[in-house]
């Protein structure tokens, strides 16, 4: 999926394989590997692109199908828990971790709410 995602974004702001290869300071044939998923691109890599492209990393590797869109993962009580999130919903200087953060010192108080919206009878 992500080689596909990277040939996309590519086409998309019209560059060539070795105008992304430059950019990464790695080889065209490297960066056709990328493009082909011969190899997996280094997370420094990802993170460029993504910052490259103003999308997210889940969006290049396929965990989301819009650009913006990105998955915050996080562990509360040995509970594994997953959030979509919007890249441009963040104010301003909020980061992913900043929002992990934030969601783990407030994990008590959306808890209760997701269990208390859950127990009440459908209508």
């Amino acid at each position: 999926m992500f080689g596909k995602r990277l040939k996309d974004l590519r086409e998309d702001n019209d560059l060539t394989q070795k105008e992304v290869a430059d950019k990464l300071n790695i080889g065209l044939r490297t960066y056709q590997k990328y493009e082909s998923e011969e190899i997996e691109p280094k997370l420094s890599a990802l993170e460029f692109l993504a910052d490259f492209y103003g999308c997210t990393v889940d969006y290049i590797l396929g965990r989301t199908n819009h650009p913006q869109e990105g998955i915050a993962e996080f562990s509360i009580n040995e509970h594994k828990v997953r959030v979509g999130y919007d890249k441009n919903s963040y104010p301003g200087g909020l980061t992913k971790e900043k929002l992990v953060e934030l969601l783990k010192e407030q994990s008590d108080d959306i808890a209760n709410s997701i269990l208390e919206k859950l127990s009440k009878p459908k209508k």
